[in-house]
């Protein structure tokens, strides 16, 4: 589902980029709108920033179920290859 772009999705790219460096630091957002304020003398809301983090950490979750849903279906994949194979040798 596509989305409207945000606020900061219409920062410019370098801002985003130190956006998500300072959150995957693990600042908070407070420290993340202190810092933009001051190096870029960005104006962003908390509230936007609260969203597009929590939109980041939603797209995350959903990055990591795919991939765990992936790994299952390798190994399952990968027995079932595996037990044909000793059946075919027997």
């Amino acid at each position: 589902m596509a989305h409207r772009p945000s606020t900061v999705d219409k920062l410019p790219q370098a801002i985003r980029d130190e956006i998500q460096k300072l959150r995957g630091a693990g600042y908070s957002i407070d420290e993340v709108l202190a810092a933009l304020r001051e190096l870029h003398s960005a104006e962003i809301s908390r509230s936007a920033l609260g969203r597009h983090f929590k939109r980041m950490e939603d797209v995350g979750r959903e990055m990591r179920q795919s991939k765990d849903t992936a790994e299952m279906v390798v190994r399952q994949l990968g027995e079932e290859t595996e037990t044909r194979r000793v059946q075919a040798n027997n």
